[in-house]
């Protein structure tokens, strides 16, 4: 709907006609949600049972965008900002309805568990590969031939400026290769 799309423009005045188009398509997207829900519940009953309401997850997820929008018009007083983050999930369940995106929807979710456990064995190789760079390369890194705690390259023209201090450089360098 239009309220969760311009929820992106900030308006600081709260009388303004945008910030009141918005209140009221608020109200009215939450009151059909809220209808939605107690008509499946009366229909399907709520938890106890085969075929139940919250059985289905989709159920679910619209259960929860229900309770917080609920729980943000019952105490506008206390700060429930956390909750708005559930009107991002609003698309979602509108989505949901829609029986082809309901399927790839579905299918995206399920493959969320197996992106975990390639996820798992990604960060177990990269641990493998470190433990073993660590035991082939300890201790080589701290020869190095410069002055500097960081790399520094000098081209020829900046050679010939500083030749006086060059021979100087190259002293100390060949004398603590480590430096």
């Amino acid at each position: 709907g239009y309220h969760i799309y311009d929820y992106s423009v900030i308006d600081d005045d709260k009388f303004s006609w945008r910030n009141n188009l918005l209140d009221v398509t608020e109200y009215i997207f939450s009151a059909v949600f809220i209808l939605e829900c107690v008509l499946k519940v009366c229909a399907y009953g709520f938890i106890l049972g085969k075929n139940t309401y919250l059985r289905d997850g989709w159920n679910c997820l619209d259960f929860v965008v229900v309770v917080a929008g609920l729980v943000e018009f019952v105490l506008p007083a206390v700060n429930v900002s956390a909750l708005r983050l559930f009107r991002i999930l609003r698309p979602l369940k509108t989505l949901s309805k829609i029986p082809g995106l309901r399927t790839i929807i579905s299918a995206l979710l399920n493959s969320v568990a197996m992106m975990g456990n390639i996820v798992f064995l990604l960060f177990f190789a990269m641990m493998v590969f470190g433990i073993m760079g660590i035991q082939f390369f300890q201790g080589e890194q701290h020869a190095r031939c410069r002055l500097t705690p960081y790399p520094v390259k000098l081209n020829a023209s900046c050679q010939d400026a500083l030749a006086p201090c060059w021979a100087t450089y190259i002293d100390t360098v060949t004398a603590s290769p480590a430096a």
